[in-house]
């Protein structure tokens, strides 16, 4: 007897779905920087400054690498038990 064909996909492609999403989520939002520049007159003495980063701050850099460190661990433990469980 056959086994009927399942329409679910695998559990790979979950997985493998989630770990896209998580280095989309990096991308779009390390990858936007922010900047501001503070111009002096010429005659003041002082000089112009400029600085730039990531759009959610530093703090949030972090916080958002951070996570998407432990979560994209997680989803390659899924993947390989997934994988593993054939």
């Amino acid at each position: 007897m056959t086994n009927p064909v399942s329409r679910r996909s695998p559990a790979k492609w979950r997985w493998i779905g989630a770990i896209a999403f998580v280095v989309l989520v990096n991308l779009l939002s390390l990858g936007t920087q922010s900047g501001q520049c503070i111009d002096y007159a010429a005659g003041s003495g002082a000089e112009s400054i400029c600085s730039s980063g990531p759009a959610i701050g530093i703090a949030g850099a972090w916080a958002v690498g951070i996570l998407s460190l432990f979560a994209v661990a997680y989803f390659i433990y899924k993947l390989g038990r997934s994988l593993h469980a054939r």
